[in-house]
C-alpha cells in the first residue's frame, strides 16, 4: 500500500513540480527590473537638479554683471545697455565654462540678456547607471532653464 500511495503522490506532484520555482523566478525578475527603473529614475532626478542649479549659478552671475557694469559706466543709457549685456553674456559664458569644467559634456544651449534679466539654458548628457543603451549612445541629455532678475532698474535711465 504504501509503494502505491507513494506512486501515487509521484504522479500527482509531477505535475505541479517547478511551478513555484518559475513563479518564484518570474517575480525576482520583475522586482530586479522595477529596481532598475527606480535607480534609474532617481539618478536622473538627482542629475536635472544638478543641471538646474548650475543653470541658476550661471544665470545669477549674468545678473550680477549687468548690475555692476551699470553702476560702473558713466555713458548714455542706449550704451549702457548694451555694455550691461555684453557683460552679462561673458559672465555667463565665463560661469558656464567653470561648470562644464566639474560636469564635463555640460553646455550653455540658450543664453538671453534682457535689461531686467538673464535666461539660460543648461544641458548635459545623463548616462543612467542601470538602462540599456544602444551602441555608441553616449546618454540622453537633460536640460534646465533658469533665470535671474537684475537689481536695475531702467526706469531711472531714461
Amino acid at each position: 500500500m504504501t509503494a502505491s500511495k507513494s506512486a501515487a503522490s509521484s504522479v500527482v506532484l509531477g505535475k505541479d513540480q517547478g511551478g513555484v520555482v518559475l513563479l518564484g523566478i518570474g517575480v525576482l525578475g520583475l522586482l530586479l527590473a522595477f529596481t532598475a527603473i527606480v535607480v534609474d529614475l532617481g539618478h536622473l532626478a538627482h542629475r536635472h537638479l544638478a543641471v538646474t542649479a548650475a543653470a541658476e549659478r550661471v544665470a545669477l552671475a549674468g545678473a550680477m554683471a549687468v548690475d555692476s557694469s551699470v553702476e560702473a559706466t558713466s555713458a548714455q543709457p542706449g550704451t549702457r545697455l548694451r555694455l550691461a549685456r555684453r557683460a552679462a553674456a561673458a559672465a555667463a559664458r565665463a560661469a558656464a565654462a567653470a561648470e562644464a569644467a566639474q560636469w564635463p559634456g555640460l553646455r550653455m544651449a540658450a543664453l538671453d540678456v534682457r535689461a531686467d534679466a538673464v535666461q539660460v539654458r543648461l544641458c548635459g548628457p545623463v548616462v543612467l547607471p542601470l538602462a540599456w543603451h544602444a551602441v555608441g549612445r553616449r546618454g540622453s541629455p537633460v536640460c534646465a532653464v533658469a533665470a535671474a532678475a537684475t537689481a536695475v532698474s531702467w526706469a531711472q535711465y531714461p
